[in-house]
């Protein structure tokens, strides 16, 4: 079997193995769509992480948001309340202090009413001494002049 049939069976089955082989540049070919199959298979597992990690993302901020928004309105409903409380005492101070300004006002009117009143009986006051003292002197001068006729007429002419 060494000899030329020896030969043959291993061309027989060299020419066998070729033709199971792939053909030439196949291999190539076939590592190529491998590789891009794995890139495929990659971009579509990282593209569906980032789908799953922004699906989950927006679950959580969703339920943040179910959760917070009780909270929020009710926290709202206190810091409106509280502000509506304020107002009110705010607004009931400047109605007592509107109040205690009027009755402020009403004291000094009262006051200068009243000083004005005892200005006028001051005033009226000198005037009726200024009267009297004016007639007085009428009186006097009234009574010298006639006096003054008086002796003139029993005074010889």
């Amino acid at each position: 079997m060494a000899g030329p049939a020896g030969y043959q069976l291993n061309a027989m089955e060299e020419k066998q193995s070729e033709e199971n082989l792939p053909r030439r540049g196949l291999v190539t070919d076939v590592c190529r769509e491998w590789t891009m199959h794995e890139d495929q298979a990659l971009a579509y597992k990282l593209q569906n992480e980032e789908y799953d990690q922004h699906l989950g993302s927006n679950k959580n901020r969703n339920a943040q948001l179910r959760h917070d928004t009780p909270h929020a309105r009710q926290e709202q409903f206190r810091v409106d309340e509280e502000a509506a409380r304020q107002h009110q005492r705010m607004l009931l101070e400047l109605d007592r202090q509107e109040a205690a300004d009027a009755a402020l006002a009403a004291d000094v009117a009262a006051r200068l009413e009243e000083e004005e009143r005892l200005r006028q009986l001051e005033i009226e006051k000198r005037d009726a001494e200024l009267a009297k003292k004016l007639a007085a002197e009428e009186r006097a001068r009234l009574k010298e002049k006639k006096e003054l006729k008086q002796i003139c007429t029993s005074l010889p002419q």
